[in-house]
């Protein structure tokens, strides 16, 4: 009688777990952006940034050549 018992009890415990035919999932919803706007900001400042680094640069290069070359040899001293 135990045994049947014990059997019975094992038998339904197992039943009580997911199947591997479980019914599937709807479709998730799409991932949520976090930070977003900051993120298409911090884009545009590096995008400004290098536009205003390679407008030093020209200009950096123009001082160059109007001072013989001088400016560059000031710059790294």
């Amino acid at each position: 009688m135990r045994v049947f018992l014990v059997l019975l009890s094992f038998c339904l415990i197992s039943a009580c777990g997911k199947s591997k035919e479980s019914k599937p999932e709807p479709d998730a919803p799409p991932p949520v952006k976090i930070m977003e706007d900051q993120r298409k900001q911090l884009e545009k400042a590096k995008e400004v940034e290098q536009a205003l680094q390679k407008a030093a640069d020209a200009q950096r290069d123009v001082i160059e050549v109007q001072t013989g070359g001088q400016a560059k040899k000031e710059a790294s001293k």
